[in-house]
């Protein structure tokens, strides 16, 4: 959670060490090029499907909560070439097209990263569920559909947006802004004691 250099990021808590919840979305360059042990069946997978390893750019959503000795670390990867998206001249991640510094330039990158980054803090909340161990409806589970390029090209309307200065507390209240009361429950879940400076800390940066 202590990125600060990708397109979004939601961070509830601010915290780096065993309490973390947070959202992240960024850009990785020639995913797969190295086939370690996390990754050869999904490296093998794809290339039995014809697709062409390493991926020269791929998109990633992860969610991370941590709480003390329990965690969860989620990612979901999304190739911009099957969008339809052309393919990045930008050899590292630094001087890619989709670095965050440059992504305005182009409209329809933008479009996708917003819906991406939308769809990720929507399905936090499923998340957070599960992670206390809490039932859900499948119906809660956000669905997804990330516009083509042809889509966002046809869609977009007046200046580009920058993803990571997007208001998540319009587009979600729920994750920025808790009730009092739903504050109080969650830092004390989350193990600070009542009347402690701390457990003060952690229900006013929820609730604000």
């Amino acid at each position: 959670c202590k990125r600060s250099d990708t397109f979004y990021k939601l961070d509830r808590l601010k915290t780096f060490q065993a309490r973390q919840d947070c959202v992240l979305v960024n850009h990785v360059v020639g995913l797969l090029s190295s086939k370690d042990a996390w990754w050869v069946s999904v490296h093998d997978a794809l290339k039995s499907k014809g697709v062409v390893v390493p991926i020269p750019i791929a998109l990633r959503a992860e969610i991370t909560r941590i709480e003390l000795t329990q965690g969860i670390w989620i990612q979901y990867w999304f190739n911009p070439d099957a969008y339809g998206y052309p393919a990045d001249a930008g050899s590292t991640w630094a001087t890619s097209s989709w670095h965050k510094s440059r992504i305005n330039a182009e409209s329809q990158k933008t479009a996708f990263v917003q819906v991406l980054s939308d769809w990720a803090v929507a399905l936090k909340p499923v998340l957070d569920k599960g992670f206390k161990h809490e039932a859900f409806p499948q119906s809660a589970i956000p669905a997804l559909r990330l516009p083509t390029m042809a889509q966002a090209t046809t869609t977009q309307q007046g200046p580009a947006t920058n993803p990571s200065a997007l208001s998540t507390s319009a587009r979600l209240p729920e994750i920025n802004t808790l009730s009092l009361e739903a504050s109080n429950k969650e830092c004390a879940e989350l193990g600070f004691g009542p009347g402690t400076e701390d457990y003060g800390k952690c229900v006013l940066r929820l609730s604000r």
